[in-house]
């Protein structure tokens, strides 16, 4: 999913409401109930920051197995990345 012109909190509180939606259903399987849980990692551009779409996702996905590591049913933002000056 993909959020422009939010800041971190409002990326926070939206991915937790998907998250926390997302395991408060319970879904039924052959006859068997079953619940899920959701994951999310989070990359945000730095101020100043120029687009690298492959980059972005990339950082997405370290942190989505930083969640999955950390015990799963999370949101994990990824560091900011250092702009470096010259």
């Amino acid at each position: 999913m993909v959020l422009t012109h939010v800041e971190r909190e409002g990326v926070q509180i939206a991915a937790e409401r998907i998250r926390a939606a997302i395991a408060a259903q319970r879904f039924q399987f052959d006859g068997i109930e079953m619940k899920l849980t959701a994951s999310f990692g989070v990359a945000c551009l730095s101020d100043g920051e120029a687009l690298d779409f492959k980059r972005l996702v990339e950082r997405a996905d370290e942190a989505l197995y930083t969640a999955k590591r950390q015990g799963r049913n999370r949101v994990e933002f990824a560091a900011p990345k250092v702009l470096q000056t010259v």
